[in-house]
């Protein structure tokens, strides 16, 4: 259960982000979370809640790339995991 509410509430960042940013899709790693947050307010989920959201143009390589290095440790815990809004993999 607790997995599956950091999943939730990882991917509530992201879609935030997204939305926020105009973007088509959005992610970001778990490192970038704050581990004991309240997970039902957003705004206390950032490691660095005031540094700006960046807007990137990526190639299909690069975002294929990171989302296969986020899953390599699967299932070990690992801060590169990337929680994703937009898309599917």
């Amino acid at each position: 259960a607790e997995a599956q509410e950091a999943i939730v509430f990882g991917q509530s960042i992201a879609d935030a982000m997204r939305e926020a940013t105009n973007a088509d899709f959005a992610f970001i790693a778990a490192g970038q979370l704050r581990p004991n947050a309240q997970r039902t307010k957003l705004e206390t989920g950032l490691m660095y809640p005031n540094e700006e959201l960046a807007v990137l143009k990526l190639k299909g390589k690069q975002i294929r790339d990171a989302f296969e290095r986020s899953f390599s440790f699967y299932p070990q815990t690992n801060v590169g995991f990337l929680y994703f809004s937009g898309c599917q993999v």
